[in-house]
């Protein structure tokens, strides 16, 4: 019994060590928490750094410390305290903290590092938003490592002032619509002349006591679509259209289009059939969301949202559908970025938009930059940012990873070739390479913009001849804008002449490419449309080769436009098929250019 008496003194010595040690522990814990809750932080860290000197094992002192530390606004001091307070303690929430305060003095791979390390600890409740966290924190680290070209230009007094300015757009003239914000936001416009913008005026048609702003106006300048908002009905979008160069009183868009929600921002597309804008509307991945709809027929329809790849459980805001129909640029305040909003961009490939993809720094910055738009030819944006700290607009070179398909402008018109006055037809512009359909409109003229490539114009109208064109765009010529297309449609006579522009074959051969049978199926509608008329179809050539050899090619090809139009149905009796060989040229034969034009196909009205 004495044994055991003596054995059992050491552990209940131990006991009480202990207890007197954590009474120790926990006394100085108490009394820096009372010096740092009454302000006093220099005595709180004293009275914790001998603590820790007293009992260094002790890990509450640490956190506390750390705590001190940050709340303290010396958020990298409170770093290792709180590395040491998850070394004795393991404690998993540490780890979510060492990723915050790390995100918050911008060292983001550490960040990742342990806002990673928690997730493997099983113990996120969010999992979701910590995945988030790392993407950003992953982000930010390679942007800043990473600084993409970026040389700002701040446009002239005329347009930035002391007030905000923001959400540029500009017409394919040059005229530039944005939104300035004094008492109310209003929508001003300025005109650059001789490389010097003008000064800024009011657009006086469209704004009111109310807000006006975040404009989109059409490449031709002759319809604009914009935001109001009013304290009663909130934000809502509106259109107005130049009519005899005035414009039109705005009228209040639609469903489903407008909603008793918030609607805003819009882009129209370039070929006025799609409208890109951005909603508060139930149904939508997050906060705001971009949505589009089609114009057909004369309704708005066909209402869809843009998807995951651009829209978030955030906020995403001012679109801007590049000229070429396929790169989405936006604003967005939850895709990884580098704080507020920033700008992103996306790509359109068969049918479905890219992963968005951040514009990189320092064109995105951690204030907002919003309503970034490309020129036609893709080289140059202008954006809105807080560079100075108000919103202005800034002009500024495009580096090449970020650029859209390079656009020019095609300028056309529609005349009536016996009275030279302006004829409405049915225009129709076909990629040649892709044969669908890029644009149509029953117009006299237009002012569109064309991506790069080889391309189809048809002009027709009943009762007159039809006319088509071929052109290409692939040389922007040193900078080039424009390329113009016109023509003229004349009432069906007898002998008249009708050039198709769109006819192809196989070099020294017979054999029609497929690019032909776009024009073929015109001139298919223009026989049925017309059923009592009667063509020759002649084919010629340039002069390269012997004259029997050409004379027999340039029939073959006649005989081989012949042989489709029966095949579509056309009666053999109204046709008839003649080469001419290289007998009537229309250029000189000496140059590649005068061949080009020397070979074609021609038709010509021999019965009406």
């Amino acid at each position: 019994m004495n044994i055991s008496k003596q054995k059992s003194w050491p552990l209940f010595a131990f006991i009480i060590l202990f207890n007197i040690s954590a009474f120790g522990q926990q006394s100085i814990y108490r009394k820096a928490v009372k010096q740092f809750t009454l302000g006093y932080v220099n005595k709180a860290l004293e009275t914790i750094n001998k603590g820790i000197e007293k009992y260094p094992k002790y890990d509450k002192f640490y956190y506390l410390k750390s705590k001190i530390y940050y709340q303290s606004g010396n958020k990298h001091k409170a770093i290792k305290p709180l590395e040491k307070y998850y070394s004795l303690s393991h404690d998993p929430l540490a780890l979510s903290e060492l990723g915050y305060i790390n995100f918050e003095i911008k060292k983001y791979k550490q960040s990742a590092q342990y806002f990673r390390q928690f997730l493997n600890t099983g113990k996120a409740h969010d999992s979701a938003k910590i995945e988030h966290l790392i993407d950003i924190a992953l982000f930010r680290n390679y942007a800043y490592a990473h600084p993409v070209p970026y040389h700002p230009e701040k446009l002239p007094p005329t347009i930035n002032t002391k007030w905000d300015e923001y959400f540029p757009d500009i017409s394919a003239m040059g005229m530039l619509y944005f939104t300035r914000k004094k008492q109310n936001e209003d929508i001003y416009f300025s005109q650059k002349k001789q490389n010097t913008w003008t000064q800024a005026k009011p657009f006086k048609t469209i704004n009111t006591n109310n807000q006006e702003g975040a404009c989109s106006i059409s490449p031709d300048g002759k319809v604009m679509i914009f935001t109001r908002c009013t304290p009663t009905a909130g934000c809502d979008l509106y259109i107005t259209k130049q009519i005899n160069g005035k414009w039109t009183r705005p009228e209040k868009l639609p469903a489903p289009i407008n909603t008793s929600a918030w609607e805003s921002q819009p882009c129209l597309a370039n070929n006025g059939q799609t409208l890109y804008f951005v909603s508060s509307r139930p149904g939508g991945k997050g906060k705001l969301d971009i949505w589009a709809v089609d114009y057909i027929h004369g309704k708005w329809t066909h209402l869809r949202n843009l998807g995951d790849s651009i829209n978030t459980p955030g906020n995403e805001m001012s679109p801007f559908l590049h000229f070429d129909n396929k790169t989405l640029y936006f604003a967005s305040d939850y895709h990884p970025g580098l704080g507020g909003y920033d700008i992103f961009y996306s790509r359109k490939i068969n049918g479905h938009w890219t992963k968005a993809k951040n514009i990189g720094y320092p064109i995105n910055t951690d204030k907002d930059d919003v309503r970034m738009i490309v020129t036609a030819l893709g080289d140059t944006a202008l954006f809105s940012s807080q560079i100075d700290g108000n919103h202005d607009i800034y002009l500024f070179k495009l580096y090449k990873k970020a650029r859209p398909t390079p656009t020019l402008f095609l300028v056309g018109s529609c005349s009536n070739g016996q009275t030279h006055k302006p004829l409405k037809a049915k225009i129709s512009i076909i990629d040649l390479t892709t044969n669908k359909t890029y644009f149509t409109s029953n117009t006299d003229s237009f002012l569109i913009s064309i991506p790069m490539g080889n391309f189809a114009f048809y002009a027709e109208r009943k009762g007159f001849t039809f006319e088509s064109k071929n052109f290409s765009t692939l040389d922007t010529n040193g900078g080039k804008k424009f390329v113009y297309v016109n023509v003229k449609l004349y009432p069906i006579k007898k002998n008249l002449v009708i050039r198709l522009h769109n006819i192809f074959f196989q070099t020294n051969s017979y054999h029609l490419k497929p690019e032909s049978y776009i024009e073929l199926k015109k001139v298919v509608r223009f026989l049925r449309n017309n059923p009592k008329i009667s063509i020759e179809i002649s084919g010629h050539t340039d002069s390269i080769g012997t004259y029997q050899y050409n004379m027999e090619l340039s029939e073959k090809r006649a005989q081989a436009v012949a042989d489709f139009l029966v095949k579509q149905g056309i009666n053999p009796s109204r046709l008839q098929v003649k080469g001419y060989g290289y007998t009537r040229p229309e250029a000189t034969n000496k140059t590649e250019k005068g061949r080009r034009l020397n070979r074609r196909v021609e038709i010509k009205i021999i019965k009406i």
